[in-house]
């Protein structure tokens, strides 16, 4: 199957494919789009006259790629294959009536282009004028209904026009407006999705902050409302972020942040969320001087179905940031402390107090509050991503097992309370080994067992 997808492509497969299948079928949209801008794309749509749900099955079962229904009421298929190391999409549609009366109800003009799969001469079909926004840098939609049809188009159209360094032409910007209030009816996930690709650029806050002036985004984010300047702090963030270039962990710390957590969302996207949301049920937007009501950004990113882990780490970047912010003594201990406090989210943490304190001073990097932060900053991650990090986190000496064994404790918090003791220990260079962490562990149990018989 590789050297078929390595001689032929991926697209002349579908074609062969296809033409044994039937009689008619096109491709459209962003494929067509990202060929006439010169941008590699991996995604392909086709619009097909068959049954594209039962097509779908038989194409993916052809090239040995999964089959996923997208829309089973609209017939709206995905196959996604796995060649030469490379992630494909081909997105499957069925026509509702004829090629042009289809292209009609497509999104934007720049998306309303179609070719025939089975003629590679054939000519651009373009009844909208697509060609001519994508010279122009335009989005713009086909009609105002289309918002009324599918209201993700809202967030849609911002992310393209971000994505592609375009503006949104000035009455579709009207028509958005109008329509904003529908993005409540979009489903959670599917709500989830458009954000987090909008979360994905590089330049999401000015993004988001079309979003805000067309009120799109209080619709889709209710929780803003309870929130002063919710764009501050994530401008501040992607302001900071190129500048760390210069830090010789730079690498690391962008692959750190490129782990997926769940899907195609990764660490740096679920930052940016927490960044924008952070403030939540806290009344204040200068410097934390209490905990954050997390529970309110918990019920909202369980609200738009993410995963359990993605909820948990939300919440420990938002915990973590009041943490970041009072981290000014940093011996390893301190830094230990920190890193298990923050749960797995101190990375994210640490980046986030430097955007909040940014945010608070106005966007003034001169500032010596600033640089001092930033300073403080780089040398607890220099430490977290180099030879220092096995001093941060030591390897483990002991289990609740051997604790259990060795001196015959019953499971309990004890046990939980004697590994910590011997990981801080081992953080202060204090438990080199097993024996004398042993040794600790049984001073510790007979200092306790001394204190009970005086009391």
């Amino acid at each position: 199957m590789a050297s078929w997808f390595e001689t032929a492509g991926v697209l002349e497969s579908v074609r062969l494919f296809m033409r044994e299948h039937t009689p008619q079928a096109y491709i459209v949209g962003g494929y067509l789009r990202d060929q006439l801008l010169g941008r590699e794309s991996k995604d392909i749509d086709l619009l097909v006259s068959e049954e594209a749900l039962s097509l779908g099955r038989q194409l993916a079962d052809h090239l040995g790629g999964s089959f996923v229904p997208l829309d089973e009421e609209r017939g709206v298929a995905r196959i996604i294959l796995q060649a030469e190391g490379e992630r494909y999409l081909v997105d499957l549609s069925q026509m509702r009536g004829c090629l042009e009366a289809d292209l009609a109800r497509r999104d934007f003009t720049i998306n309303a282009l179609a070719m025939n799969l089975f003629d590679p001469e054939a000519h651009l079909i373009d009844p909208h004028g697509g060609q001519r926004d994508l010279k122009e840098g335009v989005v713009r939609a086909v009609s105002k209904e289309v918002f009324q049809d599918d209201p993700l188009r809202l967030l849609r159209g911002v992310r393209l026009a971000g994505e592609l360094g375009f503006r949104v032409e000035s009455r579709t910007q009207r028509w958005m407006r109008h329509h904003a209030p529908l993005v409540i009816t979009v489903s959670p996930e599917r709500l989830r999705d458009e954000l987090c690709k909008i979360l994905a650029l590089e330049g999401s806050a000015t993004s988001l902050r079309h979003l805000q002036g067309t009120g799109i985004l209080s619709a889709a984010l209710p929780e803003l409302q309870e929130i002063e300047h919710p764009l501050d702090t994530l401008e501040s963030l992607e302001s900071i972020l190129p500048a760390l270039r210069e830090w010789p962990f730079f690498p690391r710390l962008l692959s750190h942040l490129a782990q997926p957590t769940a899907g195609d969302r990764s660490r740096l996207i679920l930052l940016k969320l927490t960044t924008l949301l952070h403030h939540l049920g806290q009344a204040d937007k200068h410097p934390p001087s209490k905990a954050l009501n997390t529970s309110s950004l918990g019920e909202m990113l369980r609200r738009l179905r993410f995963a359990t882990l993605e909820v948990r780490l939300g919440q420990s970047i938002s915990l973590g940031n009041p943490l970041a912010w009072r981290l000014t003594f940093k011996t390893p201990l301190d830094l230990y402390r920190f890193f298990r406090e923050t749960k797995g989210a101190g990375v994210e943490a640490l980046l986030l107090s430097l955007a909040d304190r940014l945010a608070t001073l106005e966007g003034d990097m001169s500032s010596p509050e600033w640089q001092g932060h930033l300073t403080s900053t780089r040398v607890i991650l220099s430490c977290y991503f180099g030879e220092e990090k096995t001093r941060i986190f030591p390897p483990t000496l002991l289990t609740g097992n051997d604790l259990q064994r060795q001196f015959h404790l019953e499971p309990g918090p004890l046990i939980g309370h004697l590994l910590e003791a011997v990981r801080e220990a081992q953080v202060e260079g204090k438990v080199t080994s097993q024996e004398e962490a042993l040794q600790l562990v049984e001073e510790i149990l007979l200092r306790e067992r001394a204190d009970q018989s005086t009391r």
